[in-house]
């Protein structure tokens, strides 16, 4: 299983903590304990440190790349998802993933059926094997019919 590098999650949350004025460390500590039952960032996974990011970022958080003038936020998402390689189905998600986007579909649209179909937040907070299975069967038959189309 390939490691993902953690450093630039690191990175996002003490930016995210110095925006945050009202999340002192004993906030932040709590913030850790009712999310994730841990008291350091240290003990999280990088699936976990990404949920995080995405805490913070609703909490009045944003992230600014070098060079850049666009804000990623957790309402300006970019158009992928990543899927970590210890994250709950992944082979699933990824199969979904790329299937979606083989239909030309955008990922905010993916987020909005999940909430619709399944009532989560988001996608990668989907853990339910027969949800996905579901989803993944009606992506592949849409699929199907997207590739009948394109060789008539």
């Amino acid at each position: 299983m390939a490691t993902q590098n953690r450093r630039p999650l690191y990175a996002k949350i003490a930016i995210a903590r110095k925006q945050l004025p009202h999340l002192d460390e004993d906030a932040y500590r709590e913030l850790l304990k009712k999310e994730f039952g841990k008291e350091s960032a240290k003990d999280l996974n990088w699936y976990q440190l990404e949920k995080l990011v995405h805490v913070l970022a609703t909490l009045g958080a944003s992230f600014e790349s070098r060079g850049s003038s666009r804000k990623v936020t957790a309402k300006a998402r970019p158009d992928w998802i990543s899927v970590p390689d210890d994250a709950p189905h992944a082979s699933l998600k990824r199969q979904i993933l790329a299937i979606w986007k083989k239909l030309g579909y955008s990922m905010a649209s993916l987020e909005t059926r999940i909430r619709r179909q399944f009532g989560t937040h988001t996608f990668a907070w989907v853990h339910d094997h027969e949800k996905l299975t579901a989803l993944l069967t009606d992506l592949q038959k849409r699929e199907r019919a997207f590739d009948k189309k394109g060789a008539a």
